[in-house]
């Protein structure tokens, strides 16, 4: 008898606790969003294919520079003002011949692949380096457009 009691006890717990937990997760108002999925993405992957061209400059400090063992690159060591990410890239050595450590350049791409991020790496891989100009521009001096 002490077992059915027990038994039974345990089962009204157990369905008290599935009640409360199903009733706190669902939507009480009602309130659902429609979300036109497949327009939403057509219109994403236009903002995106529009970038592809677009120039912007930004401005790097160099903090380091090693030879590649291809004569043809380099690898910069960079980082952007007010920024923590650092990255070393690799690069033409015939447009970054004159780079020295410790200045800042001025650096104008052209989006050449609408995967673009805005973090260095992504923007080293997909844009190409128009040019590259020493600056003597320091702190919010300094030239750092947005992407597109």
């Amino acid at each position: 008898m002490k077992k059915n009691i027990v038994s039974l006890l345990i089962f009204i717990f157990l369905l008290f606790f599935v009640f409360v937990i199903f009733t706190n997760s669902t939507n009480k108002n009602n309130d659902y969003v429609l979300v036109n999925v497949d327009n939403h993405n057509k219109k994403h992957e236009k903002d995106r294919a529009d970038l592809i061209g677009k120039i912007f400059t930004r401005t790097y400090n160099v903090n380091n520079i090693a030879f590649s063992y291809d004569n043809r690159y380099m690898y910069i060591t960079i980082r952007e003002f007010q920024k923590e990410e650092i990255e070393t890239v690799k690069v033409e050595k015939k447009r970054f011949n004159s780079v020295t450590v410790g200045d800042n350049y001025e650096m104008i791409f052209k989006i050449k692949n609408n995967m673009i991020k805005d973090n260095i790496k992504s923007i080293f891989m997909n844009s190409e380096i128009l040019n590259v100009k020493k600056t003597d521009k320091v702190g919010l001096e300094q030239i750092n457009e947005k992407i597109g």
